[in-house]
């Protein structure tokens, strides 16, 4: 988990995943990991997921 963090802390759309997330009400740490593949677990985080997707990060 340490190396996942440190990837984050690194990437170039972490500010975007910041501002995703408290649009939500979640933490950028967790848009992040919806990014990578990790499952959504609330609708708030289904709601992250699908803009992702709009945004072109996720395919």
């Amino acid at each position: 988990m340490c190396k996942a963090y440190f990837h984050y802390l690194l990437c170039e759309n972490r500010t975007f995943y910041k501002q995703l997330a408290k649009k939500y009400g979640t933490t950028g740490w967790r848009a992040y990991r919806i990014a990578q593949g990790k499952n959504s677990r609330t609708f708030k985080e289904y709601l992250i997921f699908l803009e992702l997707h709009r945004k072109g990060i996720i395919s």
